[in-house]
């Protein structure tokens, strides 16, 4: 995937390059339509190559970010249920849900631009010796300096990004937990005509929210107009130190062409392809950190279980068993015996530790 990626974007560089003796052939005329044939078809060779590199490159690219956010959907359900129900309390529904439905999706996003970083700095030295064999190298440097600093800018922005990441997922957290709590109990607000106050709750976690969010896509539309900008502020950087250092030259046509088609070109990669990593590499970054806290809660250990003796599917003699960090036992001295196909009704009052003999039974305790 990387090689293709390197020549996707690398097909963009060699057409821009290319452009230049096919316009200047179109220009003067000079060898007639035979020279134009051998000028313009590498240009159509490098377009028919860009479009398999692309499409297979971002497939295989594509592929990996769903099999990523497959398997750590599958990773998350599969600890859930190993979880004991006392570290699980300590998770809120929200966060749980959240990991699957928001953090996961963070790798799809940030799988086809991988290669951006690496494959960037190649193909920016390339067309820094391409576009330096039409302007110069003073002028190359500072075509090519206002696209890095466009990167160093986006680099920055991508931190801010981290952050806000990081404050919208607590709201969302807390509003779905909220929701959820509401939901549950929705017989006891319709009862007490609470509507209204839940309502007032609801919508201050969610102007919360919606606040953080709003933040972050200003920082989106920055990164937007610095794509979009980056070619005309490159190609006047260019020209004005062009025409500055080397007073009297000219450009032809061919020149000029091919001096924005590969400022272009680097757009397409730094501006876009960098933009989008360095928004979503630092949103990955808090996505591995959110789940990492979910999959370091203790587990349920293979061995905790009461072990069936005999015909018995569940066997107790005197057991005693304490909930972690508890001040006194939940259930002390209990015996039970159950067979295969047996049913049994725990009885007795509040508080006397029915939950949590069955939670001792499915080894919670």
């Amino acid at each position: 995937s990387g090689f293709l990626f390197l020549m996707d974007y690398g097909s963009l560089i060699a057409q821009a390059a290319l452009l230049r003796p096919f316009v200047n052939w179109i220009e003067s005329g000079a060898g007639g339509p035979a020279a134009g044939a051998a000028r313009g078809a590498p240009l159509v060779l490098c377009g028919v190559f860009n479009l398999f590199a692309h499409h297979f490159g971002f497939y295989m690219l594509m592929r990996g970010g769903w099999n990523a956010r497959l398997g750590l959907t599958v990773m998350l359900h599969a600890k859930l249920l190993r979880t004991r129900c006392s570290e699980l309390s300590r998770m809120t529904t929200g966060y749980v849900v959240s990991l699957v439905t928001n953090d996961c999706q963070r790798f799809d996003n940030l799988l086809p631009f991988l290669h951006c970083p690496w494959a960037s700095f190649v193909l920016l030295c390339v067309s820094y010796v391409l576009i330096a064999r039409i302007v110069g190298f003073k002028a190359a440097a500072a075509g090519c300096g206002v696209l890095v600093s466009s990167v160093a800018i986006q680099a920055k922005l991508g931190f801010v990004f981290k952050r806000l990441r990081a404050r919208t997922a607590q709201h969302t957290d807390r509003r779905v937990r909220l929701i959820s709590e509401l939901l549950n109990s929705i017989l006891s607000v319709k009862a007490f005509a609470w509507e209204a106050p839940c309502l007032d709750a609801v919508a201050r976690i969610r102007k919360k929210e919606a606040d953080t969010i709003l933040r972050a896509q200003l920082c989106r539309a920055v990164t937007t107009g610095l794509y979009f900008c980056t070619t005309a502020l490159a190609t006047f950087a260019a020209y004005a130190t062009f025409f500055y250092t080397r007073r009297g030259a000219a450009l032809s046509v061919g020149d000029v062409c091919s001096l924005v088609a590969l400022l272009n070109a680097l757009r397409q990669i730094i501006s876009f392809g960098c933009a989008w990593f360095a928004m979503a590499a630092p949103e990955c970054l808090v996505a591995i950190r959110r789940m990492q806290k979910f999959l370091e809660l203790e587990e349920i250990p293979e061995d905790a279980r009461p072990a069936p003796t005999g015909d018995a599917l569940l066997q107790l003699d005197e057991a005693t068993c304490a909930w972690p960090q508890a001040p006194a036992p939940a259930f002390r001295r209990a015996t039970l015996s159950v067979a295969k196909g047996e049913v049994v009704v725990v009885a007795g009052p509040v508080g006397c530790g029915k939950s949590s003999l069955l939670q001792a039974a499915l080894g919670e305790l």
